[in-house]
């Protein structure tokens, strides 16, 4: 671990050491199967959120949930979405730097939002983009010569195309629920990656002028689509990365998020625990998702939001979203941006971003 990492870990936590054994190259050889192709969500006790007056939850796991209440309506549109909201249908012009507010906003509650961004047109040819990846890579499960499926905690996982996919949990599913990277599948998705709308305001939350990619993953939640578990993503990226406090994420929403299609949820305020206790006896991949019952946080928020809205979230947050029990699509793009001239997350090249 980096020194910076093991002064960030709560006093009394679970080392992230002891959940793999390591190489004398610093690699992980057991413990989690091949990390580099393990999203931060895989399996882990489902959490099922009721709204008001309907406090309950569920585990699809062994050990307790975390048992909540939320709001109907949101208490404070600010809290929950950030300063700078406009109203209306249209896309919304933005400063290309995040606002004092913006900033003030992200540094006390670990995000902020920005409601449509992308505009209607826009928004069409990212979901073209994002279908066409589908099929590639469903095209590409289906050859003869294809890498065997892993199954992890039940869990099953492929490496197709230069991409670490996930499927749905359903037994037999051919609905892809999160992949990554993504952007070498297709050029709009590339090119989307320099948008300074994207990575203008990610800038002053690095601190660095200049920005590069460290990271891209791609979640579909098709209707029927199976929950995310709470977590942090920055213990995810600890092994391999020694400037955990210079990413920044950035949740790009292509349909209109609800709460009934499993909107992504955020724990305000929680970054500032820093790396969390995750369970210790839940599988393989759930040792690295947060167990919030041992911390009294904050209500979650939800980023029911519509399309083309941006969140930019910290590595520290806690966060996930419930099952998708609505009709609709609810495709999701996160990109995670550092500074510039650094190496993309398990990859040896630099991915720059150009205005």
């Amino acid at each position: 671990l980096s020194p910076r990492w093991r002064h960030r870990r709560r006093p009394g936590s679970m080392s992230l050491r002891s959940m793999w054994k390591i190489d004398n190259r610093g690699e992980v050889v057991c413990g989690v199967p091949a990390l580099v192709a393990l999203p931060p969500a895989a399996a882990a006790p489902i959490l099922v959120v009721r709204r008001r007056d309907a406090f309950a939850s569920c585990s699809a796991g062994k050990g307790p949930a975390k048992v909540f209440g939320l709001r109907k309506e949101p208490r404070n549109v600010d809290r929950v979405h950030g300063p700078g909201e406009p109203g209306g249908m249209t896309r919304s012009v933005q400063p290309e730097r995040a606002t004092s507010e913006e900033r003030e906003h992200y540094e006390r509650e670990g995000y902020f939002a920005r409601r449509r961004v992308l505009g209607a047109e826009e928004l069409v040819t990212l979901r073209e983009a994002v279908e066409s990846i589908h099929e590639q890579i469903e095209g590409a499960a289906r050859e003869p010569d294809v890498e065997a499926p892993r199954w992890i905690d039940g869990k099953r996982y492929q490496n197709l195309l230069g991409s670490s996919v996930q499927w749905e949990w359903r037994e037999g599913a051919n609905e892809i629920r999160t992949m990554e990277p993504y952007h070498h599948l297709d050029p709009r998705l590339d090119a989307l990656i320099d948008d300074v709308r994207l990575w203008g305001p990610a800038r002053a939350l690095i601190g660095s002028e200049g920005v590069s990619l460290f990271s891209d993953k791609l979640n579909f939640k098709r209707p029927g689509g199976a929950p995310f578990p709470w977590h942090q993503d920055n213990p995810y990226w600890a092994f391999l990365c020694d400037h955990l406090d210079q990413l920044v994420s950035l949740a790009i929403i292509l349909d209109d998020s609800t709460i009934e299609n499993g909107c992504l949820w955020l724990i305000p305020g929680s970054h500032k625990y820093g790396a969390l206790d995750c369970f210790e006896e839940r599988g393989t991949v759930g040792r690295l998702y947060t167990d919030i019952d041992r911390y009294d946080l904050a209500t979650p928020e939800p980023m029911d939001l519509p399309a083309g809205s941006l969140v930019y979230f910290h590595g520290d947050i806690v966060h996930g979203s419930q099952g998708n029990k609505s009709d609709e699509r609810r495709r999701l793009l996160l990109l995670t941006y550092q500074p510039a001239g650094l190496q993309r997350w398990q990859h040896q090249d630099i991915r720059s971003v150009t205005a």
